[in-house]
């Protein structure tokens, strides 16, 4: 008898939830960050990123594409690796100049986006119909 992950039998709606939610986030953090353009290239350049004017508006942007296609579900977990990655350099960089959002946010978006990295993307993800998940087998107990 091999052991089963408790995802491995159904897509859940719960984790597509959490998928949905995540990208929500995500895109209304880049939308914000996108219409106040001024501030976040000011934001990277005290952060101490490189080329300040380039990063403060490629960062947002990175995370509406993100968030869009974990929306979809197209990618969901690489998605999610990449929210997590830019969650913790934010959460670094920011936070350990400006505090407050940059040390409350980020890790909300780290904690959903291992939930998504763990389970996959749930039910209607766009994934499931380029690559549909194997068939399930009945197995007998005894």
């Amino acid at each position: 008898m091999s052991a089963r992950s408790p995802f491995e039998d159904r897509p859940a709606v719960g984790v597509a939830l959490v998928r949905f939610g995540l990208a929500l986030l995500v895109i209304a953090v880049g939308i914000f960050q996108v219409q106040r353009h001024h501030a976040a290239v000011t934001d990277a350049r005290i952060w101490g990123l490189p080329s300040p004017g380039i990063t403060g508006i490629a960062l947002p942007i990175s995370a509406i594409v993100l968030g869009i296609i974990l929306l979809l579900g197209l990618a969901p977990r690489l998605a999610a690796w990449l929210i997590l990655a830019e969650s913790v350099a934010v959460m670094i960089l920011a936070g350990r100049t400006d505090g407050g959002f940059y040390l409350t946010f980020p890790p909300v978006f780290i904690f959903l986006s291992l939930v998504v990295i763990g389970a996959g993307g749930g039910r209607w993800a766009l994934v499931d119909r380029f690559d549909p998940p194997r068939q399930r087998r009945l197995e007998r107990t005894q």
